[in-house]
Formats: structure tokens, C-alpha cells, sequence
């Protein structure tokens, strides 16, 4: 018997977040720029949220304070699907992706995203930049997932080392992928590299990755 595996690559959204002045007082300015890429597959990624930013004259922020953001996705096609998401954040120093300036760690966990509904969602954060977060529900044609974010802070704990993010720009991409639920099992393993638990509704109940 022929099995079909079948992964669809769908949209890339992506948040840049420009860092200017200095942090020696708790004031700074922070811009937010949003592009949404969407391919012409069968999954779309929305965001709502940026009160504060629309509101600004500049969409500047001040250090530390939390933007209300949701992030979710919708399978427009006419196939059931299960979802996954990967969230990369870094930074970037005149288009360049850095780990470390003026001998300093630049870590990727000062910019924090803060997750909801974790009833419906499967989060392997591991402390690295990238972030895999699953959909533990068959994704029904036509319909949207919960969010799985509230809200982002960038630079919620400051240090000494806090200065050094002055001028860089902080990238949030999200970027979603789906698998038809046919064969899943086999498709999820051999398309994301991991053992799933299915109950007997379909759901999601346990990941693991491949040994």
C-alpha cells in the first residue's frame, strides 16, 4: 500500500523591533514593524494586539513594557491538518544576526513572549532562539487555533549588560507548517522529526523527539 506524506509550508510572519538609546534610566525607544508573508497554501497566520503601538506617534515603547499581541493561524484549505509553529527570535546589528557585541552575550530570552492556552497547545522551549509550539488539535477546514500569545516584552530584566542592546533590532518570525492527518504519524516523524501520542479523538497528547 502506497503511503502519502504530505507537509505544507505556509506563512512566515514576521515583528522587527528597533532598539535606539541607551538604558542607563528605564526609558528607551522601541519601534515595532510588522510584515506578514503568506504564501498561496492552505494556512494563514493573523495577528491582532498593538494597542500601544497605533496609538504611539512613532510606535515607540518604553523598556519593559508589555505589548498585548495575539498570534493565531487559519486552515483555509478544504483538508483537515495538524499545525505546528516555529517562533525564531534574535538580533540584528545593521541586518546582521549577532550572539554578542563588545565582548557581550546578547541573548535571545530578553525578548519574551508570553504564552496562553497552553490546553491547546504543546510548547518545546528549550531557552535556544527557536521555539516549536504544536497544535494539539486536528485543525478543521475553515477554522482558526486559539492564540498562543498574549503579549511580548523585550528587555523585561534589565543588568549591566542591558546597554549593550541600544541600536539593534530584535526579530520575532513566525512561521507555520502543516501535515494532512492522513498517516500523520509517519508524516510527523518523518516531516518534523517526532514520535506523537494521538487519543483516540486525534489529539496530540505527547511529543517526542526522534532518538
Amino acid at each position: 500500500m502506497k503511503k502519502t506524506i504530505i507537509a505544507i509550508v505556509t506563512s512566515i510572519l514576521i515583528l522587527l523591533i528597533f532598539i535606539g538609546g541607551t538604558y542607563a534610566a528605564t526609558v528607551s525607544g522601541t519601534k515595532v514593524q510588522k510584515t506578514i508573508s503568506t504564501s498561496a497554501l492552505n494556512v494563514n497566520l493573523h495577528i491582532e494586539g498593538d494597542d500601544k503601538l497605533q496609538a504611539s506617534d512613532d510606535n515607540s515603547l518604553v523598556a519593559n513594557e508589555t505589548v498585548k499581541q495575539k498570534v493565531y493561524a487559519m486552515n483555509t484549505g478544504n483538508k483537515d491538518i495538524y499545525l505546528r509553529i516555529r517562533v525564531n527570535k534574535a538580533w540584528y546589528l545593521e541586518n546582521k544576526r549577532i550572539s554578542e557585541k563588545n565582548e557581550q552575550n546578547i541573548d535571545s530570552d530578553m525578548i519574551n513572549l508570553n504564552y496562553v492556552n497552553d490546553q491547546d497547545w504543546i510548547v518545546k522551549d528549550n531557552g535556544d532562539e527557536d521555539i516549536l509550539l504544536y497544535y494539539k488539535k486536528i485543525l478543521k477546514a475553515g477554522d482558526n487555533t486559539s492564540s498562543f500569545m498574549d503579549s511580548f516584552t523585550v528587555l523585561g530584566v534589565r543588568d549591566e549588560n542591558t546597554n549593550q542592546y541600544a541600536q539593534l533590532d530584535a526579530r520575532i518570525t513566525y512561521d507555520a507548517d502543516a501535515i494532512q492527518t492522513t498517516v500523520a504519524n509517519q508524516a510527523m516523524l518523518a516531516e518534523w522529526g517526532v514520535n506523537v501520542t494521538l487519543d483516540e479523538k486525534g489529539n496530540i497528547t505527547g511529543i517526542e523527539n526522534q532518538k
